[in-house]
């Protein structure tokens, strides 16, 4: 039965992991459709695209 828990929790976990991925690649469509530039932040470090007119 401990087993099966364990397993579950990590399936949940996966499961919430693609969910704010998504949510996290979703904003960052949102935000480059209103500017020109996309900015991403992971652990205290900020990369910043920029985007070509066309």
């Amino acid at each position: 039965m401990r087993a099966s828990k364990s397993r579950n929790i990590l399936l949940y976990g996966a499961i919430a992991g693609l969910l704010i991925l998504s949510a996290g690649l979703a904003y960052a469509l949102w935000q480059e459709q209103q500017s020109e530039t996309i900015t991403f932040e992971f652990g205290g470090e900020r990369i910043s695209v920029e985007a070509e007119g066309g």
